[in-house]
C-alpha cells in the first residue's frame, strides 16, 4: 500500500507553519526569560496639582560617578498647566545636602512658572542650572534617586529619577604592570 504523494510545495508550507508554532511557543509563559527584563529609562515625568514635571533626569557624570561632596545636575522641564503662578520652592533627596538653581528663570532657591508656561534646565533651549548640591555617596549612570519637588500652590511628589546612561564611557586608567618574572 503506498502512501499518497504531498505536493513539495504544500510540504514547504506545513513545516513553516509548524516551525512558527514551535519557535512563538518557546517565550510564552510566566518563566519566560523576558518577563524579568525592565526598561532601561533615560528620565521619568510626574505631576502634582497644575504642575507637570517632565523629562527628569540626573545629567550623566562626566566622569565613573558622581563622587562624595560633588554637585548632580538635574535636566527637567517644569510645565504649570494652572491659570496662576507657582513656584518650586524645596528640592529634598537622602542622597544630597541641598539644592540650587540659577539662571535667568530661578534665583537660589526658587523657581517661579508662570502659568501656562514652562521653565527648563539641562534641556538644549536653556541655560539654566538646577542641580542637588553636596552629594553624599557615589552615583553612577543607570541608578535611581529619590528626589521630591515641592510647589507654593500645588504641593510635593517625589519621584524616583534615573542618572542618566553616558553617550560613551569614560576612560579608566589602568595602573602600569608590574614587574615580570623572567
Amino acid at each position: 500500500m503506498n502512501a499518497p504523494r504531498v505536493p513539495a510545495g504544500r510540504l514547504r508550507i506545513g513545516l513553516a507553519v509548524a516551525a512558527t508554532l514551535l519557535a512563538s511557543a518557546c517565550a510564552a509563559g510566566q518563566q519566560a526569560q523576558t518577563a524579568d527584563e525592565k526598561p532601561t529609562m533615560d528620565a521619568t515625568n510626574a505631576d502634582v496639582g497644575d504642575m507637570a514635571l517632565r523629562a527628569i533626569a540626573v545629567e550623566a557624570p562626566t566622569k565613573i560617578s558622581y563622587k562624595p561632596g560633588d554637585d548632580a545636575p538635574i535636566n527637567i522641564v517644569l510645565v504649570n498647566n494652572g491659570s496662576k503662578p507657582d513656584t518650586l520652592t524645596s528640592i529634598r533627596s537622602s542622597e544630597a545636602s541641598g539644592w540650587s538653581a540659577s539662571g535667568s528663570a530661578a534665583s537660589q532657591n526658587s523657581v517661579p512658572v508662570a502659568p501656562a508656561s514652562r521653565v527648563s534646565f539641562g534641556m538644549p533651549e536653556s541655560k539654566d542650572v538646577l542641580q542637588l548640591t553636596g552629594v553624599k555617596r557615589n552615583l553612577y549612570p543607570g541608578e535611581s534617586v529619590n528626589i521630591t519637588f515641592t510647589f507654593a500652590k500645588a504641593g510635593a511628589v517625589t519621584v524616583d529619577v534615573p542618572v542618566a546612561l553616558t553617550e560613551t564611557p569614560p576612560e579608566q586608567s589602568v595602573p602600569p604592570a608590574g614587574p615580570t618574572a623572567g
